[in-house]
C-alpha cells in the first residue's frame, strides 16, 4: 500500500548498513521495530532471521503487523470444516487458505446490505451530506463490509483462531487500500473515481511469514513499551514532521476497529486525539525522543529521519551520542508522491535518508 515515509524502496540500504555494524548473520538476532507503520522494515529482518517485535499506536498498523509480524506458524482454518461443508476443507491442509479467500471474495458478492464502511464511506450510504463521501464505489463498500463482519463474527463464535482472524483482517486492509479513491491518502477523497477504483475488490491473501522466534506484535505508546523490550537492535522510524497518521488513514483505522464511529467533517473523519504523536509535535519531539533513547534496552539504536524532518542534524546527534558511539549512514531518494498537488505541497522531491546509529555502552 502507499505510505507515507515508506521504508520499500530503502530496505538494501537498511540492510547493508546494520549488517556492517552488528553482523553479517542476523539470524536469531533481537529486531525491535518501535514505530512500525505498515511493518515493511520487520517483516524484511523477519524473513532474514531476525526474533522481531513490532510496535505502532494505530489499530490499522498493528492489525497489519499482527498478521505479519505475530504470525509464525502455517494457519490451516481447521474450525472451519463444519461451518462451510462445500468447501471441502481438509485438518491441517495448506490448501484451505485459498479456498477460503476464494469463497469469502465470491461470497461477498452477493451482499446487498451496507454496514459501517457503505454508510460513513461510500455514496449510498451518504447521499444525504451536501457532499456524499466517495472513498469507494458502492459494489465494493458492500463487498468490503461483508468480508469484515463475516470475519469478526467467525471470530467471536470461535470459529477461526486469533491468528486467523489477523490474516484476513490484515488482507482486507491491504485489498480495500487498493481499491481506495483518494489523492493522496485519506484526508480527501476524489470527485470522480479513479479507474484503479472501480475494478472489483481482489480479496486474496498477503503473504505469511514463517518464523522459529516468537515474533510479537504490540500496540503500544513506544516510550511506555521501550522499557519493556530487551533487545539487540532497536529500529526507529518515527513521524518526520507535522502529519499524523491517524488522521491520514482514518478510513483504514474504522476498518481495523469496525466500531462504526462517530464522524465528522466532509471527510468523515474519527477522532483520533488518544493517538496524536508527540513526535510529530515541533514543541514535544526533542523531549520525547530524548526519553526514548534514554531508556532503550538495545545494544544497538539505528533510527532512520530524513533532512525534512522536525528534528535537526545537530540534536539528534547530541541525544544518541549519550549512549556512547555514534555515527550516520545517509542516502539520497526521492520521496513517495501519489498525485501532483503533493509534489507541489512539497517541493523538490529529492530528498536525503540518514540513518543515525549508536553503539550503546
Amino acid at each position: 500500500m502507499h505510505y507515507f515515509g515508506s521504508k520499500k524502496t530503502l530496505l538494501p540500504f537498511l540492510e547493508e548498513s546494520i549488517k556492517t555494524k552488528v553482523w553479517n548473520n542476523f539470524k536469531g538476532l533481537k529486531f525491535f521495530d518501535a514505530f512500525s507503520g505498515t511493518s515493511i522494515v520487520g517483516s524484511h529482518f523477519k524473513k532474514l532471521g531476525c526474533e522481531v517485535f513490532s510496535n505502532d499506536l494505530t489499530t490499522y498498523a498493528y492489525s497489519i503487523a499482527r498478521h505479519s509480524i505475530g504470525n509464525n506458524k502455517p494457519m490451516f482454518f481447521n474450525g472451519l470444516f463444519y461451518l462451510l461443508p462445500e468447501l471441502n476443507l481438509s485438518f491441517n491442509d495448506e490448501k484451505n487458505v485459498e479456498k477460503v479467500f476464494n469463497w469469502l471474495d465470491k461470497e461477498s458478492y452477493k451482499n446487498k446490505t451496507p454496514w459501517v464502511m457503505v454508510s460513513l464511506y461510500c455514496q449510498m450510504g451518504t447521499q444525504d451530506l451536501e457532499i456524499p463521501r466517495n472513498y469507494y464505489t458502492n459494489e465494493n463498500g458492500l463487498r468490503i463490509d461483508w468480508i469484515r463482519k463475516t470475519i469478526q463474527e467467525w471470530f467471536d463464535w470461535g470459529f477461526i483462531t486469533e491468528d486467523e482472524f489477523y490474516w484476513l483482517l490484515a488482507s482486507l486492509i491491504e485489498a480495500s487500500d487498493k481499491r481506495s479513491n483518494w489523492a493522496s491518502c485519506y484526508v480527501s477523497f476524489l470527485k470522480h473515481q479513479k479507474k484503479a477504483v472501480v475494478k472489483p475488490l481482489e480479496f486474496k491473501p498477503v503473504p505469511f511469514i514463517e518464523s522459529q522466534y516468537p515474533c510479537k506484535a504490540f500496540q503500544w505508546d513506544s516510550n511506555a513499551l521501550i522499557w519493556e523490550i530487551d533487545c539487540d537492535v532497536l529500529y526507529l522510524d518515527p513521524p518526520y514532521n507535522s502529519r499524523q497518521y491517524a488522521w491520514y488513514y482514518h478510513v483504514l483505522e474504522t476498518l481495523a476497529k469496525y466500531d462504526n464511529p462517530e464522524v465528522k467533517g466532509v471527510t468523515g473523519v474519527r477522532d483520533y486525539s488518544h493517538q496524536v504523536s508527540d513526535y510529530s509535535s515541533k514543541a514535544r519531539v526533542e523531549k520525547a525522543f530524548e526519553e526514548l533513547i534514554e531508556n532503550a534496552k538495545a545494544k544497538w539504536i539505528f533510527m532512520s529521519y530524513n533532512n525534512d524532518g522536525l528534528m535537526s542534524l545537530e540534536t539528534i546527534k547530541k541525544i544518541m551520542s549519550k549512549r556512547w558511539e555514534y555515527g550516520c549512514f545517509e542516502q539520497g531518494y526521492r520521496k513517495l508522491v501519489t498525485s501532483d498537488t503533493e509534489k507541489l505541497n512539497y517541493g523538490d522531491l529529492k530528498t536525503i535518508e540518514y540513518l543515525h546509529w549508536v553503539k550503546i555502552k
